[in-house]
């Protein structure tokens, strides 16, 4: 499930769209397949611009700290978003992961592909331990 979701949100995030509301109310389980929804929030961008909220909206424990001081919303917000959907349906082995995720500086947060070879990681390690 955490990889579906990170992987859903890395093909947003390669064609430069950011999620902007992503939490758990908007993933769905559809025919055994995680699905990504409410694009309400969403806007696409470039790497050089920042998009910026004109007003805070979406559920406040999902909402990266930092917007709320910068007004500023970008693909480390949705991976700090993302920190919060893996600690809701975590065991103890994702703490350091979603940790990292919700690092209060956004360059310590790591990136997509970072995080699913760790979620891959897991996943491996709980088969063997099977």
């Amino acid at each position: 499930m955490a990889e579906e979701i990170a992987q859903g949100l890395l093909f947003l995030h390669t064609k430069n769209i950011v999620h902007g509301d992503l939490n758990s109310k908007n993933i769905l389980v559809y025919n055994k397949q995680i699905k990504i929804i409410d694009f309400g929030m969403s806007k696409q961008i470039n790497e050089v611009s920042t998009p910026l909220c004109s007003e805070i909206k979406g559920m406040p424990a999902y909402i990266d700290p930092r917007c709320f001081k910068d007004l500023k919303y970008d693909k480390k917000s949705d991976i700090f978003s993302l920190g919060v959907i893996l600690w809701e349906i975590s065991r103890l082995q994702y703490i350091n992961l979603y940790e990292k995720c919700w690092d209060k500086d956004p360059s310590i947060r790591p990136e997509m592909s970072s995080i699913i070879k760790t979620l891959n990681e897991l996943k491996n390690s709980s088969i063997s331990n099977v």
